[in-house]
């Protein structure tokens, strides 16, 4: 694929999914750039894994990529290189791209959730997915008489 029909399949892709991005380096390290949400982000990926890190919340627009500061950014998940897609050349640039978007809006969409009608039976919020219980000490399973309120006699 020759760079200019790259470049407008990366920019066509991202119209689509409402995010601005550019291939930033196509040789090792691969790099994609841009802003989901108002929030920049970098996807790097060398030696078949990669780390997606957006900007931190002091500074929206700046990544350890455009600083040189790792302490700027977020990492936000980190992988082995199939997650974003076969490994092929050219890359395939719309698998990259969802796993970027949707990566980056579930994070945001987390940081900015205030877990609303949250009980105590609920291990998961259902507006965000955020997990609200400790996984690795998890609250028993209320009984089936307790989710049918029987077991609140007083």
């Amino acid at each position: 694929m020759r760079e200019r029909e790259r470049d407008a399949q990366i920019a066509a892709i991202a119209a689509e999914f409402g995010i601005e991005a550019t291939l930033e380096s196509s040789f090792a390290p691969w790099v994609i750039v841009g802003r989901v949400d108002g929030r920049s982000f970098y996807l790097r990926e060398r030696w078949g894994d990669y780390t997606l890190e957006v900007a931190g919340d002091d500074h929206p627009s700046v990544t350890s990529w455009t600083t040189g500061d790792p302490t700027s950014g977020i990492t936000v998940r980190s992988g082995d290189a199939t997650d974003l897609g076969p490994a092929s050349s050219p890359p395939d640039y719309r698998e990259a791209l969802t796993l970027i978007t949707v990566t980056i809006r579930e994070f945001l969409r987390r940081r900015a959730c205030d877990h609303p009608h949250r009980s105590a039976a609920d291990w998961f919020c259902s507006r965000c997915g955020e997990c609200l219980v400790d996984l690795a000490h998890p609250p028993a399973e209320p009984t089936p008489a307790e989710r049918d309120g029987e077991g609140r006699r007083s």
